[in-house]
């Protein structure tokens, strides 16, 4: 293994421990359970969708002249059906594959 790859997976190693021991802080802090809306009995779940914002935006039309508008909501990820709720594990612990050998 070159030296690259060993110090990329020792820093892997050290962020998931330290993950593990902010695990109990980081459930209670980013509970996801309120978010999602049970679907057909509680079996599935309903994530909502993500909507982005843009604050202080100009339209520019073909025709002369501009528009100008205070704030735009743009949905940029529909809403999606789940088994479970999403947990941080989902957005702050990345999976990696195993590292080939050389």
């Amino acid at each position: 293994m070159t030296f690259g790859r060993r110090e990329a997976s020792r820093t892997r190693l050290c962020d998931q421990r330290n993950a593990a021991a902010y695990e109990a802080m980081l459930d209670s802090a980013y509970d996801f359970n309120t978010l999602v809306l049970p679907v057909g009995g509680g079996q599935t779940f309903m994530r909502p969708p993500v909507v982005t914002q843009a604050q202080m935006a100009s339209l520019s039309r073909e025709r002369p002249g501009r528009t100008g508008t205070a704030c735009i909501y743009q949905i940029t990820r529909e809403a999606q059906l789940a088994s479970a709720p999403p947990n941080w594990r989902a957005y702050l612990v990345r999976t990696w594959g195993c590292l080939a050998s050389e």
